[in-house]
């Protein structure tokens, strides 16, 4: 089924993610979601053997993720680029350290139901930025920014998703995706929310 549109970007930091915890901060919700790019890189091996080719490998190696929100807060920047935010205002320095998060997002497919998605764990670098003068036509510059993702130590899982019209769908897993960071099909089979 086709998707035909976006919402509900969210965040959460991970505290843990280790062999025996997976733990989520509470998510957080982001400004107004415009699209999100999801490029799984996969590297590829062929052994030749006998003049041919005898067996191939394939594995997953970064997800390369990019997102476009209408606006991109000061807070929130700080928050996901491990920035100062202080007095309504932000500190970037050479030294910070972004934080491994969480980011979720809900697709609307085209028969009018909704796909539920987690990717689980990755880290977020500096937006791209364009500021241009105010012309004769309205021109919006929307904020974009890239991340690289990876699997959980945990689990072995980079994404979760779900479908509202897939057989077996929990309308109350639906209801609580971007709020319940326990959720065994979302975010954590064992994780303990940290408030």
């Amino acid at each position: 089924m086709a998707e035909v549109g976006i919402a509900l970007a969210h965040y959460a930091i991970i505290e843990e993610d280790s062999t025996t915890a997976l733990v989520y901060k509470n998510p957080v919700r982001l400004s107004k979601l415009v699209a999100v790019d999801i490029n799984p890189n996969v590297v590829e091996s062929v052994l030749y053997a006998d003049n041919g080719p005898a067996e191939s490998h394939s594995a997953l190696s970064k997800i390369d993720v990019e997102i476009e929100l209408a606006d991109l807060t000061l807070r929130e920047q700080a928050e996901l680029l491990g920035h100062t935010f202080k007095d309504g205002g932000i500190i970037k320095k050479a030294s910070d350290v972004a934080p491994y998060i969480a980011f979720g997002f809900k697709a609307l497919k085209s028969n009018g139901k909704w796909r539920y998605v987690w990717l689980k764990k990755g880290k977020f670098s500096e937006p791209t930025r364009n500021h241009r003068t105010q012309g004769e036509q309205i021109q919006y510059n929307t904020p974009k920014i890239k991340g690289s993702f990876v699997v959980t130590v945990y689990d072995d899982a980079w994404e979760a998703s779900i479908d509202e019209d897939e057989e077996g769908f929990n309308t109350a897993d639906g209801a609580a995706w971007f709020t319940d960071t326990t959720l065994e099909n979302g975010l954590g089979a064992t994780a303990v929310p940290v408030a």
